[in-house]
């Protein structure tokens, strides 16, 4: 969090905030983490299928979330988005007190009049106005579950709330611009499943609506390396104006009929009117990135969850030479 400078911070308080995590604890527990607590309240922000190297199929995955809600104490409360289906569905099981929200408009904390814009965003919840400077529908999403959270928990004011939200400063690699001139934009995030990579492109896209937008993306996950979401990743670049795509990581790790098909992907993105490029070794992305560079204003945004062999400073410090 760039507001603290460090991901964790002891405060003074007897109020615990921890986030739960769905992958694996250990090589000999294979259980998620978040099986491990014992909430009081339980915050459920979506469900999608991921990990394939833990869970081989989403009912396994579903399994472990169903465990979480038996966890959470009678004196507490589930807070669920209303937005995922599954979620709403898996959440009537929960015998306690619970409270919905999102965008959905039968949600207990329904989000209102939403906009994007250069500046961030803008959303209202039962009347009361929230700002913020990250961007996107799913940052939206997830900042409501924080204020129903603390609203449904402790019974704060919303105006206390809004001047908490407007303060925070977000995330270092969640649309964290690394690198910013009159012509260009560098923009770093960690998204990796097709999902988040099509939230994050409309996020950017929405926010810059004028100027080009340059995707880079290196598959690198276990399960992004994999073509289990091949027609996801078929379209969910399809808002950028320009994709360039490395080649899978350890390629060699998997069968040949697992592997994620990126030829494929340039092959239907081109078909869409999406200038894309790959697979490319890192030294070839860098160079057919600077071509576009040079030749008009372009955000370029970097999407990957390992190294990506030191591209960022490669890119950064080549558009501050052209």
């Amino acid at each position: 969090p760039h507001n603290f400078n460090q991901s964790f911070a002891i405060g003074s308080g007897n109020d615990f905030v921890l986030e739960g995590d769905e992958y694996d604890t250990a090589f000999f527990d294979k259980e998620s983490k978040f099986l491990h607590y014992r909430p009081t309240f339980g915050v459920w922000t979506s469900l999608e299928y991921d990990h394939a190297d833990i869970f081989p199929d989403m009912k396994s995955l579903e399994a472990m979330f169903e465990k979480f809600l038996s966890k959470i104490s009678p004196s507490g409360a589930l807070i669920y988005c209303r937005d995922w289906l599954r979620v709403h569905e898996m959440s009537k099981s929960f015998s306690g007190h619970k409270f919905s929200y999102g965008f959905h408009e039968k949600s207990d904390y329904q989000i209102e009049n939403f906009q994007n814009s250069e500046s961030g965003m803008k959303f209202s919840i039962h009347g009361q106005v929230y700002e913020n400077a990250m961007t996107g529908m799913f940052n939206a999403q997830n900042f409501v579950g924080a204020i129903a959270s603390i609203h449904v928990a402790k019974n704060i004011k919303p105006e206390s709330l809004f001047a908490a939200l407007k303060s925070f400063r977000g995330l270092k690699r969640r649309q964290e611009i690394r690198f910013e001139s009159k012509e260009h934009r560098v923009i770093d995030d960690f998204a990796h499943h097709p999902t988040a990579v099509r939230q994050v492109i409309e996020s950017i896209r929405s926010r810059f609506p004028d100027e080009a937008l340059a995707v880079i993306f290196e598959p690198r996950s276990h399960t992004t390396r994999r073509n289990i979401f091949q027609s996801e990743f078929e379209s969910c670049f399809e808002k950028a104006d320009y994709v360039y795509l490395s080649e899978v990581f350890k390629a060699e790790a998997f069968k040949e009929n697992e592997i994620l098909l990126i030829p494929e992907i340039v092959k239907k993105l081109n078909s869409k009117g999406v200038k894309a490029f790959g697979p490319l070794k890192t030294e070839a992305i860098l160079n057919e990135t600077l071509k576009v560079a040079r030749e008009k204003r372009v955000n370029f945004l970097i999407l990957y969850n390992g190294s990506f062999d030191g591209l960022h400073e490669k890119l950064i410090s080549s558009l501050k030479n052209l």
